[in-house]
């Protein structure tokens, strides 16, 4: 939206507020809010500690898509949520969502038709950074570890594998909430939340991939082993990048990328069996390959 900067007395500048976020915010004359000069922006805000933002929804007419909408709000960056429900599937969904996704969030009121959730305590930078770390190392532990069972053939120790992805979806959930909050530069949140979402689908493939294996029985064969085993390899490499950039790597990131592919491809043409497997290996390299932008718009 464009403003027109008008002259107050001699010398003083004013640019008026809008009229919708003002009310939004419940702005009154003499309130205090912030503002932060970021390279050529200034961003406005509330003061951290008056910055309440909250929703209300009615669940009536919906049924699958109860999980994904508290998963959104959450990740919208709503501090409270009222949420009025019409069934116990309705509230089994609630409180499962609730329960493994959502950090922060707490219940505090529960009647019979409606709950109510706030956010009990305020994020802070480090914690963005911090839960980023963790979403990187158990994405690469669910990396090692699938390739480690099925190299050993015992199939069904992949169920414990699997759980593991909740947890990559619970600190996704929690990062992509904070860049949504603005605790990141603007600047460089789009790319921040880019890469997040990404991780998460490499988390989704991994899962799939063993999930694939376990109920068709599939023994991979040492030639996919070995595919599996560079693309685990391709993934660390970014998660090096990301944390200790350098462009003469990023250039062998890039060029890494044609070889596994050309692995994946020959695989593919070679062992029908294994192409579950091998599909989803190349989903994951893509999905690690097309991380490459949102890192440099971050770093440069």
């Amino acid at each position: 939206m464009k403003r027109k900067v008008a002259l107050i007395g001699p010398s003083t500048l004013m640019v008026s507020l809008p009229s919708k976020w003002v009310k939004k915010y419940g702005i009154k004359k003499g309130a205090e809010i912030e503002v932060e000069e970021i390279g050529n922006n200034l961003v406005v805000s509330l003061k951290e500690s008056d910055k309440v933002t909250s929703k209300s929804i009615d669940l009536e007419k919906l049924d699958k898509s109860v999980y994904r909408l508290i998963g959104a709000l959450y990740k919208k960056g709503y501090d409270e949520v009222s949420i009025k429900f019409n069934s116990s599937s309705q509230l089994n969904d609630l409180m499962d969502v609730l329960s493994k996704t959502c950090p922060g969030y707490e219940v505090i009121e529960h009647g019979s038709d409606h709950l109510k959730v706030k956010e009990v305590s305020k994020p802070k930078v480090e914690d963005f950074n911090n839960i980023l770390k963790r979403c990187f190392l158990f994405l690469i532990s669910v990396s090692e570890e699938s390739l480690s069972v099925i190299k050993s053939d015992n199939i069904t120790e992949l169920n414990k594998v699997i759980l593991k992805d909740s947890l990559i979806n619970k600190y996704s959930d929690f990062c992509r909430r904070l860049l949504n909050k603005s605790i990141i530069e603007p600047s460089t949140s789009t790319s921040y939340y880019n890469i997040i979402e990404q991780l998460e689908k490499i988390g989704d493939s991994y899962r799939d991939l063993c999930s694939s294996v376990i109920q068709n029985k599939i023994k991979v064969n040492k030639e996919t082993i070995q595919v599996y085993h560079e693309v685990n390899n391709y993934l660390k490499e970014f998660h090096d990048l990301f944390y200790k950039f350098n462009l003469e790597k990023v250039e062998e990131f890039l060029n890494r990328r044609s070889e596994i592919e050309m692995m994946l491809k020959s695989e593919i043409y070679k062992h029908g069996k294994d192409i579950q497997v091998l599909n989803h290996l190349y989903n994951i390299l893509e999905s690690t390959f097309n991380l490459n932008g949102s890192l440099m718009v971050i770093n440069l």
